[in-house]
């Protein structure tokens, strides 16, 4: 009898909206966000099925967003603890449309997280359609995060080996990427300041590398070329920027204490001792042993979750000659340790034994080397440095008595040495000690039961110079003999160097006999009274004749 059925009749129509939503960052126009403090993310609610709003019949709607950390499903929250949400009411023309909301926060903290838009629309107070998928792409925000691992290109690892040129390797990397496009910037920091590191000729060490991301996850390599001196005891850190590909900054890597971004460059001094002495002066004698302390700085200690060796060698070398010291066989003398340091400085010790009887008068270097898995990281080979030197002496002697080469064996005689030394340490206190020797005998004069000898001590201006020695004694009754005068140089108490050379005429002096006074009823004595006596009487005569002439005048 009657039938309602209108397909174009509103009052009889029930309406299901549907919404759907495009989230983008505002800095990057795309789904990659920028984790910086003050962050935008638009989200573009599209929706469909509403019912028009009108003059007569006004309808009105509200989109209400939250944001939500897909890792964890929740709210995300901002520093207050308070849901990030935004809201926007409208009354649509048409059934289907568009709304943006706009959410404004600190994404500071979310490198490798990602943000989902989460959409409700109402009708009035009633709950009309919802878009709260974690999955969809589409109404996601990524930021991205990277990570770098620095190595020297030598070593392969993060210990620097110091060279004319030298070349880092930081392998960068990402996830939470949307696959795309990207470019990557990478500046070389002094990790002591955090500012650019300067090559030799004043210029930024950087470097930039075009990729595309096919994957979210992944690594992508940026080598780093330079020239550059004075790396020793400094460390490289590898500040990283990852980009859009029209330069908007997305992720950044830049901590000046991370020591996966970081290169390390050793360093090391040396302080050369001789084993007896504990100085920089050595003994000359058949074995000395030299114990070359090694200072190390910057290197990376090792631990039980990362051990770690490094090896040092050493030789010595002729300062004279620049060349390697050599023994018996031809060698040179060389030492070497290997060593796990528990703390990035420190100190190692090499020891050289080996003889120095040849050595006098000369200086020997200590030359280090550092290296790593066998690869050299730093030396110290500098033939004047005095800290790494040791010294051997050379005396020589010129004797004399009473200003001569040779004096009569008579009372007190005086006998002074002119010793003349090489290759002192200027500054060290020395001792010389002397003693007067007999050639015949080989042993040490005595006078009254006791040697003859002399000792001084000394602290050399200079490297070379001389000392005089004095010894004084009573020579009477030691009849004709000749003396060498022997002298030892000493420091510390330790003998360092000799000359005793009983055949060296330039240590030797001649005690000759006294001449003696003329003595009664020796015949020499009595000859010469007698021609006195003849003498006087010859001249009484021709006196007296003078005087009988002038009388008969």
């Amino acid at each position: 009898v009657a039938a309602h059925a209108d397909i174009e009749d509103e009052e009889q129509s029930v309406h299901y909206p549907e919404i759907s939503t495009s989230a983008e960052d505002a800095a990057t126009k795309s789904h990659v966000g920028a984790a910086v403090e003050s962050a935008v993310v638009k989200d573009m609610v599209c929706y469909s099925n509403l019912i028009p709003s009108t003059k007569e019949k006004p309808v009105h709607y509200t989109i209400k967003g939250t944001l939500m950390k897909k890792s964890s499903g929740e709210p995300l929250l901002d520093r207050e603890g308070r849901e990030i949400s935004v809201s926007k009411e409208f009354t649509p023309e048409n059934p289907s449309g568009q709304v943006e909301l706009v959410f404004t926060f600190d994404a500071s903290l979310l490198q490798g997280e990602t943000v989902v838009c989460f959409e409700d629309l109402y009708r009035e107070d009633l709950l009309a359609a919802v878009h709260a998928d974690l999955e969809d792409r589409e109404q996601s925000v990524y930021y991205p995060s990277v990570s770098t691992s620095a190595c020297d290109e030598k070593t392969g690892s993060h210990t620097g080996a110091a060279g004319e040129e030298n070349t880092l390797t930081d392998l960068v990397s990402y996830r939470n990427l949307v696959p795309g496009d990207y470019v990557i910037r990478g500046t070389v920091t002094d990790s002591a300041t955090g500012l650019p590191f300067m090559d030799e000729e004043g210029k930024k060490v950087t470097s930039e590398k075009i990729f595309t991301a096919s994957e979210m996850s992944g690594q992508v390599p940026v080598t780093f070329t330079f020239r550059a001196g004075g790396l020793a005891g400094r460390s490289l850190t590898v500040f990283e920027t990852l980009c859009t590909k029209d330069g908007t900054v997305v992720a950044v890597h830049e901590d000046s204490e991370d020591k996966d971004q970081m290169i390390f460059y050793p360093e090391i001094t040396t302080e050369a001792e001789d084993a007896l002495t504990g100085t920089h002066t050595g003994p000359v004698k058949e074995e000395v042993t030299v114990i070359d302390h090694v200072y190390y700085k910057n290197l990376i200690p090792s631990t039980p979750e990362e051990p770690r060796e490094y090896t040092v060698r050493g030789v010595l070398m002729v300062r004279s000659t620049g060349e390697m010291l050599l023994d018996e066989n031809g060698e040179a003398v060389s030492a070497e340790l290997t060593f796990s340091p528990e703390e990035s400085d420190g100190c190692a010790d090499l020891v050289f034994t080996f003889s120095s009887e040849l050595l006098a008068g000369e200086t020997v270097v200590c030359f280090e080397t550092l290296y790593e898995n066998d690869i050299e990281v730093t030396a110290h080979a500098d033939l004047e440095d005095e800290r790494q030197s040791i010294y051997y002496p050379s005396i020589r002697t010129l004797a004399s008595v009473n200003g001569g080469k040779k004096a009569a064996a008579r009372g007190k005689v005086k006998v002074e040495d002119l010793v003349e030394y090489r290759n002192l340490v200027p500054g060290t206190e020395y001792e010389l000690k002397g003693t007067l020797m007999d050639k015949a005998t080989g042993k040490p004069l005595t006078v009254k039961g006791k040697q003859v000898t002399a000792g001084t001590r000394f602290v050399p201006e200079e490297a070379d110079g001389s000392v005089v020695m004095s010894f004084s004694f009573d020579a009477s009754g030691l009849g004709e003999r000749t003396l060498v005068v022997f002298e030892t140089l000493y420091v510390n108490e330790i003998e360092t160097a000799v000359h005793a050379d009983p055949e060296d005429e330039k240590q030797s002096i001649l005690l000759t006999p006294p001449s003696n006074p003329p003595k009664t009823g020796d015949r020499a004595g009595t000859g010469l009274l007698a021609v006195l006596f003849l003498t006087g009487l010859a001249g009484i005569c021709i006196f007296g004749r003078h005087k009988s002439k002038g009388k008969v005048r």
